[in-house]
């Protein structure tokens, strides 16, 4: 929690400017707290009154932040991200939303599919078929050892892989393994909707020229 109370902040101008910024620094750490069965949120002094403790047991361990994703950012915070604070927040796209108009029978099957208690992997699929991106292949294996990939668009060598155990030998060669043939796979919540999409999208000819 940071103390961004005005009193606080015009004693200490330049403190607060540290405190804040290791504010947002921390958020970045946070995030992945979820990946070992944990989670975290950040919280300033003048907005602790709208945070509710059981919120953290209502995510069960795949993000706050997510689950708090209709919440307006306040304005020092929208600043620091380069956003605009009254821009409502995207509506995530529902199961009933998934029909011809959006998507088609392949991107249906893929969320039909997915690891349940993958934290982030949902939302990613679910807004990537609302960005009209092309299906990807599921459970793609690599090479003869089998690496797999969750999700796998092979022809761009663009990869959405699980997220495995932090010291688990077998992760880091996978992992080595996708980087080895010059694919960029990274989990759910390493990738943000926004690059994966352009990534997928740049190397189809869809916004670009580069194949």
């Amino acid at each position: 929690m940071v103390d961004d109370r005005p009193a606080t902040v015009q004693d200490d101008d330049a403190g607060h400017r540290r405190r804040w910024a290791a504010w947002l620094y921390w958020g970045n750490l946070i995030q992945f707290l979820d990946a070992a069965g944990g989670d975290g949120t950040q919280l300033a002094r003048t907005t602790l009154d709208s945070f509710q403790p059981a919120e953290l047991a209502v995510s069960e361990g795949t993000g706050l932040v997510a689950a708090r994703r209709d919440l307006a950012l306040d304005e020092e915070t929208a600043t620091w991200l380069g956003r605009d604070p009254a821009a409502p927040a995207a509506e995530p796209v529902g199961t009933g939303d998934l029909d011809e108009t959006q998507t088609d029978q392949r991107w249906r099957d893929v969320v039909d599919l997915l690891m349940p208690d993958e934290s982030g992997l949902e939302s990613l699929v679910r807004a990537l078929a609302a960005r009209g991106v092309p299906p990807p292949e599921q459970g793609f294996e690599l090479g003869d050892a089998g690496w797999q990939a969750e999700l796998a668009w092979p022809e761009r060598r663009i990869a959405v892989v699980l997220v495995g155990d932090l010291h688990d030998n077998e992760t880091a060669d996978r992992d080595e393994a996708f980087a080895a043939q010059g694919w960029d796979a990274r989990t759910a919540r390493q990738w943000s909707v926004d690059d994966l999409a352009e990534k997928v999208l740049e190397t189809s000819g869809r916004t670009g020229e580069r194949r």
